[in-house]
């Protein structure tokens, strides 16, 4: 059985608004994955923040916009335009995550 990862308070607070887009019934395996992908890695705000950030790709699912209100149906359309629009917030997810490991390896 794996040793039980300790994280500091800070790390902590960092993981719980990481998880708040989440799904409620989603962010226990969230929480499991966050700590899978870490490991026995040395731990710290910094790697939980990168870690958890990626992990969070997996289990947020953007919510249905539609400029007249609640979406009443999931067309086609819909489905292609929200996979659009992931596709398009992960590359600037995964953007702002290269330039703050850029601004990290700064010294």
């Amino acid at each position: 059985m794996p040793t039980p990862l300790h994280f500091s308070d800070e790390e902590m607070d960092l993981l719980l608004e990481l998880s708040r887009p989440i799904e409620p019934a989603q962010r226990s395996a969230f929480l499991d994955a966050v700590a899978a992908a870490i490991g026995e890695q040395a731990s710290g705000p910094g790697l939980v923040h990168q870690v958890g950030r990626r992990v969070q790709r997996q289990f947020w699912t953007p919510p249905e916009l539609s400029p007249n209100g609640p979406a009443q149906s999931s067309s086609p359309c819909r489905r292609v335009l929200t996979s659009r629009w992931r596709a398009a917030i992960n590359l600037i997810l995964d953007r702002i995550d290269e330039r703050i490991s850029k601004l990290e390896a700064t010294p």
